[in-house]
């Protein structure tokens, strides 16, 4: 005798149970599959923007980073945010699933924003921005120097451009500024911005040294050590040396075929009579470099560095100058040591995000 036929509700719920769970087995390794190519995706996808960043905004790209890639149907949208990832959105990109800009936002409305800042309390010209005994200015700072007495300035603390840029030669060339992980990275290789070009060290040299009553400590590449070194010396300058600022998280650019570059320079010198607060100081200054998240300007030195350089130099109540403010960096140190500043900034962008620094700085102008 056969076997009795099956129920034919249980053959439905039993092929309810078999087709969930396929369903279930196509769901998990669709998630799979997708979680395996969303890495790689969004790293193409910050690339691209990275790419377009770098490509359209020129020396005003330090200003923007771009956001995480959110799904737009078939394709992906890219925020573009003033200073961080969670700054203000300048605009959006939107890149299909080509990797191809599909829509982006106007270029001269994003650099009108970068250079809008805000202030509250302060004093802010379009051009100059000031409080207590500190000043910044936006302009060029050979003019600006013309209205400083002789010998009236207690410190140069600058990191001038090193004129030493080399502009790409293919977009094959950016990856060297995004991480692997589609990251941006803000501090390229190669090439700085238009302001890092065909620039004369003695050009602003001779202009601004005789200001100079103290010390000076000037920023440069390694091959600038001897042309800076002769040109105090050729000032009247004193004590001639170098400084090494040794870097802990140097860039790892060509790790596999080059040791890293873990060190940064600055030549100084001092007026005979100087004092030097320090005793027994080494000349290697040991700091981490600030990070892309945190930094307005691609050359940005570390805070701590620039307020140890001012201890050890000046006195409080002392006058600081940096013609070259860029992050205003030497600005904020000068302010946490008790010092007075006077600074200059010839870029519009730049500008703006060092005013936008300022007045947000814990320990704001009185």
């Amino acid at each position: 005798m056969g076997a009795a036929p099956l129920n034919r509700t249980v053959l439905k719920t039993k092929a309810r149970k078999m087709s969930r769970a396929r369903l279930s087995s196509k769901i998990q390794d669709g998630l799979a599959s997708r979680s395996r190519e969303r890495p790689a995706t969004r790293t193409k996808l910050k690339f691209v923007a990275n790419t377009w960043i770098n490509n359209s905004l020129g020396s005003s790209r330090t200003g923007v980073m771009a956001g995480n890639p959110e799904p737009d149907g078939a394709s992906w949208i890219v925020g573009l945010h003033r200073g961080k990832r969670t700054g203000p959105v300048l605009g959006k990109l939107k890149i299909d699933g080509k990797m191809r800009i599909v829509r982006a936002p106007s270029i001269a409305r994003i650099k009108r924003e970068l250079g809008r800042t805000t202030a509250p309390g302060r004093r802010m010209h379009a051009s100059q921005f000031t409080a207590g005994g500190h000043s910044l200015t936006r302009g060029d700072c050979l003019e600006g120097c013309k209205k400083i007495k002789d010998g009236s300035i207690d410190l140069l603390l600058t990191d001038p451009p090193y004129g030493i840029s080399n502009q790409y030669a293919s977009e094959r060339q950016i990856p060297r500024r995004v991480r692997a992980n589609g990251g941006d990275f803000i501090m390229p290789k190669g090439d700085f911005g238009a302001w890092d070009h065909d620039f004369s060290p003695s050009g602003w040299t001779d202009a601004i040294l005789p200001k100079i009553g103290g010390w000076a400590v000037i920023f440069c590449a390694h091959v600038q050590i001897k042309e800076y070194s002769d040109i105090l010396d050729r000032h009247g300058f004193v004590a001639v040396g170098a400084l090494v600022w040794h870097k802990t998280n140097p860039v790892p650019f060509n790790h596999r075929f080059k040791p890293l570059n873990a060190w940064e320079t600055a030549v100084y010198g001092k007026r005979p009579g100087t004092k030097f607060n320090g005793k027994s100081v080494h000349n290697v200054f040991t700091y981490k470099s600030p990070s892309p998240q945190g930094r307005i300007h691609p050359t940005q030195k570390p805070l701590g560095l620039m307020e140890e350089l001012i201890g050890l130099l000046t006195d409080r109540g002392d006058t600081v100058l940096d013609p070259f403010a860029g992050s205003a960096t030497t600005t904020l140190a000068a302010i946490n040591k008790g010092r007075k500043s006077i600074a200059f900034e010839s870029d519009a962008a730049c500008y703006g995000r060092a005013v936008s620094r300022l007045g947000s700085h814990v320990l704001a102008f009185g």
